[in-house]
């Protein structure tokens, strides 16, 4: 099953689900192979949020989950109106519901400082954990670095990532040669935030023909994981066709598909949408 995440789920005044969302495989597979094409639902799951509502204040919020079995890591971004950042949690799913105990909570203090800007990005080896900050760009990051965690979230390690600019929102599992992919990208209107520096991805390789268009970014980069670094894959990234008469479409989900491609999700901007990207 495709798990879905909403940002507001710990919320004691009733504004968010307490819910996940599940989509089974076979319906997106009947899908995209044209067997059933009617609008997909997803199942909505309740999630068990006791001890965990401070995190559904505003601008907090879920932002990064991984599955090994039953057992769920979560990222969660917290805004206490000074500062950002970022706290995971492990949970469950018992079969009916995913539960979260805040006992297994631990705080990863932000690497750059910026507003709204965390550990948005999470996965697994075969073994442990390791989470990814958001912003990793030169002027803004001096020294980014993935944070290694063991099945216990204790903390093992800091593994060195490359600069890239722009943000990066969420990452695939680990293949058998331990890439994985993560979503790049840039609304122009965070450039205060931000501060990019040269684009030496979009140097190195080019530009799509929309991307020449405008000075929005969505695409998909490929990384290597070793515990000593994690690097960029050289190979050109996956530029998405840019929609030159709508917003940015701020990319905030990615799972990776077989061998057939990637299932992507927006946020709310400019709408949510759901759609996939082949190879």
């Amino acid at each position: 099953k495709l798990v879905l995440l909403p940002q507001y789920v710990f919320n004691k005044n009733n504004i968010a689900s307490g819910k996940f969302y599940l989509i089974d495989k076979a319906r997106i597979l009947n899908y995209l192979n044209g067997k059933d094409t009617l609008a997909i639902k997803p199942q909505s799951v309740k999630v068990k949020t006791d001890g965990l509502e401070e995190f559904g204040r505003y601008g907090s919020g879920c932002e990064a989950i991984a599955f090994d079995d039953d057992t769920c890591y979560l990222s969660v971004e917290i805004n206490d109106y000074s500062s950002t950042n970022a706290i995971l949690i492990k949970g469950y799913f018992n079969g009916t519901k995913f539960v979260f105990n805040p006992a297994t909570e631990i705080q990863v203090k932000s690497q750059t400082g910026i507003p709204n800007i965390s550990e948005e990005a999470l996965s697994l080896t075969p073994e442990n954990v390791f989470t990814i900050h958001e912003a990793n760009g030169k002027n803004v990051n001096k020294n980014p670095m993935s944070h290694f965690y063991g099945r216990k979230l204790n903390f093992i390690s800091e593994i060195p990532m490359p600069h890239i600019e722009y943000r990066i929102t969420d990452a695939t599992y680990l293949d058998t040669a331990d890439n994985f992919w993560v979503i790049n990208y840039f609304f122009p209107g965070d450039a205060h935030d931000l501060k990019p520096a040269n684009d030496e991805i979009a140097k190195k390789f080019g530009l799509g023909k929309t991307h020449l268009k405008a000075k929005r970014v969505e695409r998909l980069l490929e990384l290597h994981f070793s515990k000593k670094k994690i690097t960029l894959v050289n190979r050109s990234p996956l530029y998405l066709k840019l929609n030159l008469k709508e917003d940015a479409r701020n990319w905030e989900g990615i799972a990776k598909l077989d061998d057939k491609g990637f299932l992507l999700i927006t946020d709310t901007y400019p709408r949510t949408i759901f759609g996939f990207v082949s190879f």
